[in-house]
């Protein structure tokens, strides 16, 4: 029986130790957001508050809506068209063009500008753009 008592008692302790750790630490979180510095003093802050309240604020609208659309004719679409596969032709010819470099169809460029140079076996160093040495 006494040793049940010795144990309720402990309990006890422990729990008024653990609640009176909870509260000082609940007061010295407040005490120190109290005393924070602020850069600004209040007449500023107040000034800045009116500011903002009477701009007027945009609405933000994760959907955009999307403009009305016009009607176009056949004549128009095909002339969009036509626009477009000029275009692509182009850009297929410049990337063409790019892709006769050496930079890209040389297979020992391998992501290089320049060519790496070649090292004696010795004095090999790793790449770090290829991941091998060279």
């Amino acid at each position: 029986m006494k040793e049940l008592n010795y144990c309720v008692m402990q309990n006890k302790a422990v729990m008024k130790t653990i609640l009176s750790g909870l509260i000082c630490l609940f007061f010295i979180v407040l005490s120190n957001e109290s005393f924070a510095q602020t850069s600004r003093s209040t007449d500023e802050i107040l000034a800045n508050r009116s500011k903002t309240s009477t701009k007027s604020k945009k609405k933000f609208s994760i959907f955009k809506k999307k403009k009305q659309s016009t009607f176009k004719t056949s004549d128009q679409l095909q002339e969009e068209y036509v626009a477009r596969m000029k275009d692509n032709a182009k850009r297929r010819h410049k990337e063409g063009k790019m892709s006769d470099k050496p930079q890209y169809s040389d297979p020992l460029y391998f992501g290089h500008k320049k060519k790496p140079k070649k090292r004696k076996n010795g004095k090999k160093k790793f790449c770090k753009e290829c991941q091998m040495t060279h």
